[in-house]
């Protein structure tokens, strides 16, 4: 039964250090993607706006990731209930943001979108979603059994 709790914390632990690594470079390197042919010949405040928006994410990303990784490897693997809820509700706005900007980036074309050099994550957000779902879903028994 303690088995559940570790291998589930460490799957959850899994995406939190994904997110916190894929920050960092987002936010050391925001030039590092393309933006649109449309966008390029705006001029260079306009391209600063959008690294700028990059190093937003980036940081979201790096504190997210630490805050996910301390609460993941601490509290939910010793199976607080609290802990559960945190990272469930956490991974549903985490998961569901990403899943809708996916959405809505499908419905614009290429002349418009900001990024449309950039490949689409959305086959890379699949795999750590079933993760982060298993481990969520392994210590369910142990964290509310009353």
């Amino acid at each position: 039964m303690v088995r559940n709790l570790t291998v589930g914390a460490i799957l959850v632990a899994l995406t939190g250090f994904v997110l916190l690594i894929f920050g960092a470079p987002t936010y050391f390197w925001p030039s590092l993607y393309d933006v649109s042919p449309a966008l390029s010949g705006s001029g260079p405040k306009v391209l600063a706006v959008f690294d700028a928006a990059n190093q937003e994410i980036g940081i979201f990303q790096i504190a997210f990731g630490i805050v996910w990784l301390s609460v993941s490897l601490i509290p939910f693997r010793r199976g607080e209930r609290w802990a559960w809820y945190t990272i469930a509700i956490a991974g549903i706005g985490l998961y569901g943001a990403d899943f809708g900007q996916e959405l809505m980036a499908l419905g614009r074309s290429d002349e418009f979108a900001p990024y449309a050099g950039v490949p689409s994550n959305f086959y890379f957000e699949v795999p750590l979603l079933i993760l982060w779902v298993i481990g969520i879903l392994l210590p369910l028994k142990q964290v509310f059994k009353r």
